[in-house]
């Protein structure tokens, strides 16, 4: 586990993220990479509206950027801290490329579907054993998805608005 101090730190970055991520219209979720010698690595942020990429989120992003700046793509000892709970698809794709530490603030949002929870996503991994560490910083975390959620409806809002004139 990353010590205290690390951590909060990598959290305010996954929330600034987040934030940059609502402001360009996408879902508001953020994630930074923390390496063995508890360098953050990089960061990155949901972009799957703004790049029109299903694929887009924040986790993704991370270790495309990552493996990129690190020419590899395996990432034992590595961490990723993110704003919300890793979707099941994202926290498969970050264990089977060797991430076996995961920190968030907020548990899984409502809307995401198929609901799989990642101590459920954790549980059956057969690669050994993986380590979670949630409610880092979870009234922040909170507070940005709620304002994600809220702006992007408001788009969402006068975008219908405006088909209906």
């Amino acid at each position: 586990m990353l010590p205290t101090d690390l951590l909060v730190t990598a959290m305010r970055l996954a929330i600034e993220e987040a934030r940059v991520a609502y402001a360009d219209g996408n879902s508001p979720f953020g994630a930074v990479l923390v390496g063995p010698r508890g360098e953050v690595v990089t960061s990155a942020h949901n972009t799957q509206r703004s790049d029109l990429r299903p694929a887009g989120h924040a986790e993704i992003n991370l270790l495309s950027r990552a493996a990129q700046l690190l020419k590899t793509i395996t990432f034992d000892g590595y961490t990723i801290v993110a704003n919300a709970e890793p979707c099941s698809g994202c926290a498969s794709f970050a264990i089977k490329q060797g991430i076996r530490t995961f920190a968030y603030g907020t548990s899984a949002e409502p809307s995401m579907e198929p609901w799989i929870p990642l101590v459920e996503v954790v549980a059956a991994t057969r690669s050994g054993p993986v380590e979670i560490t949630s409610g880092v910083l979870l009234n922040d975390c909170r507070e940005v998805l709620e304002a994600g959620r809220a702006a992007n409806a408001s788009r969402t809002t006068r975008a219908s608005g405006a088909k209906d004139r």
